[in-house]
């Protein structure tokens, strides 16, 4: 006589069910940490992109591009930052000869989030953040003297304890020692956790000018 096979008990189905929960959810945050990591890698690429169109308007025309907002941030639609109007562009000149389209984020986070812009009157300084998005903090990489050697770098700057924030390792002038921080790199209302940010001074006697200046235009605002 054939044997019949022996259904599942409760248990059983109770474990599977379990063990088949579990792993959806493990998928389930693999993707969204992909997502998280894939929107940061754009946000970088959006910002080096219009680092290197500003730096490519001041070589064409002496000084960097004005923003919308003069020396207020300026900043995309729909946030704290926009112009007077949806269609004013942010930076002043940059978009299409420079760049095919000023930065949005991907993702943003309320309207005080996203793209910004600032420069100071004269445009010899410049800061581009993208503010509230960061969704992995990659961009957090050792807050050292080193790490700050390379300006290039994608930083982000402002841990509450000013001690380890990166701004104190610029030196009190350019002919000074790291540790000395500098007044304007504490400035909390500029520089927050959860700023991805790149900045540039353009002007100075010595390259180490120029270095020092535009690690506090980093840490700060540029003026």
């Amino acid at each position: 006589m054939k044997e019949h096979g022996r259904g599942f008990t409760l248990v059983e189905i109770l474990v599977v069910t379990t063990i088949v929960s579990i792993l959806a959810g493990i998928g389930i945050f693999s993707v969204n940490d992909a997502r998280e990591v894939g929107r940061d890698a754009e946000r970088e690429a959006k910002l080096r992109a219009m680092q290197a169109a500003v730096e490519n308007y001041r070589r064409d025309n002496g000084r960097y591009p004005a923003g919308c907002n003069g020396t207020n941030w300026s900043g995309e639609p729909g946030t704290d930052y926009a112009c007077g109007t949806a269609t004013e562009e942010y930076v002043t000149g940059l978009a299409p000869d420079y760049i095919a389209a000023l930065p949005r984020d991907p993702r943003l986070n309320g309207t005080d989030s996203g793209f910004a812009y600032l420069t100071n009157t004269d445009g010899t300084a410049y800061k581009i953040i993208v503010a509230r998005t960061v969704e992995q903090n990659q961009v957090v990489l050792n807050f050292t003297q080193a790490a700050l050697a390379n300006l290039d770098e994608l930083a982000v700057c402002g841990y509450t304890n000013v001690s380890t924030r990166p701004c104190n390792f610029v030196p009190s002038g350019p002919s000074g020692t790291a540790g000395n921080t500098p007044a304007g790199c504490t400035n909390t209302a500029n520089v927050a956790s959860s700023y991805a940010m790149s900045g540039g001074f353009a002007e100075g006697d010595t390259d180490r000018e120029v270095e020092y200046y535009t690690e506090i235009v980093t840490c700060a605002t540029p003026w």
